[in-house]
């Protein structure tokens, strides 16, 4: 497996998934606490402070759809939060892993 880093749009992060439930994935954490630094942080900063990193499953036979998140679950969600009120930076540090 190679890990490269790559800076993503915002539209191309709304691809990601990680899992078959497109609204579990955006209730997975809806409610930050009321002093969550990560929340706080990526609210003002408008992406996240460390990369997530995902599977670029395009040679694997999972119908999970392409993008799979591998680490970074909170952070995805808070992004898509974020991305509602529309308070996200364009572009956005990501690590994608591919069979190679």
């Amino acid at each position: 497996m190679c890990f490269e880093p790559e800076m993503w749009s915002t539209d191309q992060v709304k691809q990601v998934r990680f899992c078959n439930d497109p609204l579990g994935q955006e209730e997975f954490y809806s409610k930050p606490g009321r002093e969550d630094w990560l929340f706080e942080a990526m609210r003002t900063q408008g992406s996240w402070p460390t990369p997530i990193i995902v599977l670029d499953n395009e040679d694997l036979d999972y119908d999970l759809g392409r993008i799979q998140l591998l680490e970074g679950h909170r952070r995805l969600s808070y992004f898509n939060l974020l991305d509602k009120s529309q308070t996200t930076q364009p572009q956005h540090n990501v690590w994608v892993a591919r069979i190679c």
